[in-house]
């Protein structure tokens, strides 16, 4: 549960901070999450972006910051998974290199952003509130399906 909620709250944070860029028409910005890299993004806009009606705006860039979200968020993951590997210890004491690349990471990394999509999305319900509800939709759905 750790895996998916890390990696469905960076699926919203990339997909809030892209948005914020693309709406100011930045044309590069980078971010840090936990890990010491750094990730540079570069924007080449339509030649018709700016003369696009704001609500045509704010629905494509709605879209590709999910998107985008969803991508930079399992890069920085697996990013995560070799940097603990070479012995990089988030707390900064323990090396975490016993439980990189183990077999429940990259599944729960990857439903995690699934899941966060869904929800980003779902923009009638606060991100919160649907993630809540689309997590224990899931638990109870893998239930049940495994023992059916």
């Amino acid at each position: 549960m750790g895996h998916l909620r890390e990696a469905a709250d960076r699926t919203e944070y990339l997909a809030r901070l892209t948005y914020q860029n693309l709406m100011q028409m930045d044309t590069r910005f980078s971010y840090r999450i936990i890990e010491p890299a750094r990730y540079s993004v570069n924007i080449i806009y339509p030649e018709d972006w700016a003369s696009l009606p704001l609500s045509e705006k704010e629905r494509i860039a709605s879209e590709l910051s999910i998107q985008f979200g969803q991508y930079g968020a399992h890069t920085s993951l697996i990013w995560h998974e070799m940097l603990t590997w070479y012995g990089f210890a988030s707390s900064g004491i323990f090396s975490e290199n016993i439980s990189s690349f183990s077999w429940e990471d990259p599944y729960s990394d990857l439903l995690g952003t699934c899941l966060a999509v869904e929800a980003l999305r779902h923009t009638q319900y606060p991100y919160e509130d649907a993630m809540t509800y689309l997590i224990n939709a899931t638990m109870l759905n893998l239930v049940f399906s495994r023992h059916g």
